[in-house]
């Protein structure tokens, strides 16, 4: 059996989330393929229920004209005699498929911006296959006395990965290893349009 390629800072970068490193390192790793990834990103969001927590990683690797995705989400099997059991899902995305690939920052203290300044948070759209996420709330009434339901309103957006960064929770390396990766996948995707 050949030994598999190393990949320091993507190890680090896994290592760092100290959410089941090995398992995702190794899914990176099997996702690569031997490969050499050109950029990447390790991403890791909690996300609270009502009685269990519950944390996801993903990973976004930038190889030639193809975009590598590793996700894994834990379940907690209570019920069972299992406590954990860890799904990993692994992705290819090649870029011409991208069909929306944006980046909205937020910068705190716009009235004293100057080029120095490093945005406080990130977001990441990526959609490919067009699939939504729909946001609904209760409609209003500009009548302060009214008390008719008005139904539902909602947003609807385009994305299959949405990744939020932002320096007060997840750091300023993350923000800026984040807006890096963001950056490689712009200049990736406009070398293959133009």
């Amino acid at each position: 059996m050949t030994e598999s390629p190393t990949y320091p800072q993507l190890l680090a970068d896994i290592e760092r989330t100290g959410f089941f490193p090995e398992l995702v390192y190794s899914a990176a790793i099997e996702a690569l393929s031997g490969l050499e990834p050109e950029a990447h990103y390790v991403h890791l969001e909690t996300h609270l229920g009502h009685s269990e927590l519950h944390r996801h990683v993903t990973v976004m690797m930038l190889v030639g004209k193809v975009l590598l995705l590793v996700h894994l989400d834990d379940q907690h099997l209570e019920q069972d005699r299992h406590p954990t059991v860890a799904h990993v899902v692994l992705g290819t995305v090649p870029l011409r498929l991208l069909k929306i690939s944006s980046v909205d920052y937020a910068y705190d203290s716009p009235q004293t911006f100057s080029a120095s300044v490093e945005p406080s948070a990130m977001t990441l759209r990526l959609a490919w296959t067009g699939g939504g996420m729909m946001d609904f709330m209760p409609a209003q009434c500009d009548d302060p006395k009214c008390r008719a339901i008005h139904g539902y309103t909602g947003d609807m957006h385009v994305e299959d990965l949405n990744i939020r960064v932002s320096a007060t929770a997840d750091g300023a390396p993350a923000l800026a290893s984040a807006r890096a990766f963001a950056r490689a996948l712009r200049a990736k995707r406009l070398q293959l349009e133009l």
